[in-house]
């Protein structure tokens, strides 16, 4: 997967023929498929919710850093190995083993920062869950070029299943990019749905593997 940056556009070339840019600006993304010719516009809901008149529930994640004070050279800059655990009372453990690099104008939803990504859903009547988030030691800012993530799942039984992630950066370049590469190429039809791509779900990133529809 190859992703881009510019401000608080994010690219991400999930498959040879899947596209998904959020703009986290003003809120929306654009998914486009190179092989149909297709692409569709995602309006993310308002931050507030209206009729809201009872308060939702809360939910406390916890996220403790540990600086081992190893430091590691990558792309010629000093990264620093952080190991983070994160608990919620209603979700799996997580364990991230990462090496970090400080990366100045990374938008805040791909730095170690802000890489915790919370799914509620709303109940009729009750306002969104109040999110109380804590965190000892180091916050893990920066770009994680290297990283190893374990999840603790119940399984029937009562035992644990752990399910681990390993991810790396294989190659970084800083250069300018125009924004007309955040936008769908010239030519591509506007639809209000792209036909299904086969998702392979991973721990922190989803990789969409599309395949051909009919036939």
């Amino acid at each position: 997967m190859a992703e881009y940056f510019k401000g608080a556009l994010r690219r991400a070339d999930l498959s040879p023929e899947y596209t998904e840019v959020l703009d986290f600006e003003h809120r929306s993304q654009v998914n486009w498929r190179s092989d149909l010719r297709q692409y569709m516009i995602i309006e993310w809901p308002p931050v507030d919710l209206p009729n809201q008149s009872l308060p939702g529930p809360s939910i406390v994640i916890e996220r403790n850093t540990t600086d081992t004070g190893e430091r590691k050279q990558f792309f010629g800059r000093s990264a620093r190995r952080l190991v983070t655990r994160v608990t919620r009372g209603d979700a799996p453990e997580t364990t991230i083993d990462g090496w970090y690099i400080e990366a100045p104008g990374l938008p805040k939803g791909k730095g170690g920062g802000g890489a915790i990504a919370i799914l509620t859903m709303a109940v009729a009547g009750q306002g969104r869950p109040r999110i109380e988030f804590k965190q000892t030691g180091p916050a893990p800012d920066g770009l994680m070029v290297r990283g190893r993530t374990v999840t603790s799942l119940a399984v029937p039984g009562g035992s644990q299943q752990a399910s681990e992630t390993v991810t790396e950066v294989t190659d970084l370049v800083n250069a300018p990019l125009q924004d007309k590469f955040f936008q769908p190429p010239d030519g591509y039809q506007r639809v209000g749905s792209l036909p299904t791509c086969a998702l392979e779900p991973r721990l922190l990133h989803g990789v969409n593997s599309c395949k051909p529809t009919g036939g």
